[in-house]
């Protein structure tokens, strides 16, 4: 992501997240679907991060705090939307098709009509197309040199390694969750991981230098992986299969 951007990485994680959600809705075996599923989770975690940012370095701060707010909205209500599709009369490989066509296709087409972030660019040296960026989404009516400047000066302070490494976190987290929650089961699992995430982020509050936040990140992306698979997997066991895509649901929502 910070080599090629979060858009160009969007635009190459949504084909393949698509052609997993095609593999899986005609999957002959359990076992391509299980590796499915676990390409599905790694692309998820590119798509997840990349969006975030993208969102995030494209917004003025004005309204920034909005459409982060709303993007993770709309990700609850997609979820809602796969968990009410599966609880209707099609079959889950149908809803497989549905949830991978609208979560890939759409977002796709609009992102070739995107530029890069301007930060992004700012970031790699490229400050014409970060000006010509921010201008596409500010307006033509914006003066654009102020925040300019201001991306300028934040570059000389600041490091983009923390959301970086967040997100490799995130993936080591993914794949290593299941020995533990395996071994140690889910609820002992997460009174484990609680405390851990709540240190990394009492360093995160007080780190004094660019490299224990960016240390601070990556654990907190371990954390968040272990807390999310763990409860996910915690109230679907203890729930009954008749109403369990209620909590399901209500957890994503709260989440």
């Amino acid at each position: 992501m910070v080599k090629l951007g979060q858009r160009v990485t969007l635009l190459l994680s949504l084909p393949i997240s698509l052609a997993s959600w095609i593999i899986l809705a005609t999957a002959p075996t359990n076992w391509v679907v299980l590796l499915v599923r676990f390409f599905q989770g790694i692309t998820m975690s590119s798509i997840t991060n990349s969006s975030l940012t993208y969102v995030a370095e494209l917004s003025h701060c004005k309204i920034r705090g909005r459409l982060m707010s709303t993007l993770d909205i709309s990700r609850q209500m997609g979820i809602l939307l796969a968990y009410a599709l599966g609880s209707s009369k099609l079959t889950w490989r149908k809803v497989a098709l549905t949830c991978g066509f609208v979560n890939t296709v759409i977002p796709f087409v609009c992102l070739l009509y995107l530029p890069n972030s301007p930060r992004w660019l700012a970031t790699q040296g490229y400050m014409d197309r970060a000006h010509k960026s921010l201008l596409f989404f500010r307006g033509p009516n914006y003066d654009v040199n102020k925040e300019m400047q201001d991306i300028r000066d934040e570059l000389e302070k600041t490091t983009n390694d923390g959301g970086s490494m967040m997100f490799v976190g995130a993936l080591l987290g993914s794949l290593i969750v299941s020995v533990p929650m395996m071994k140690l089961g889910q609820r002992v699992t997460l009174l484990l991981s609680l405390p851990i995430s709540l240190a990394s982020w009492i360093i995160l509050a007080t780190a004094p230098t660019n490299w224990v936040v960016t240390l601070a990140r990556f654990f907190q992306g371990i954390t968040m992986s272990s807390i999310s698979n763990s409860s996910s997997t915690y109230v679907a066991e203890l729930s009954h299969s008749e109403i369990r895509g209620r909590p399901m649901s209500t957890l994503d929502l709260s989440r």
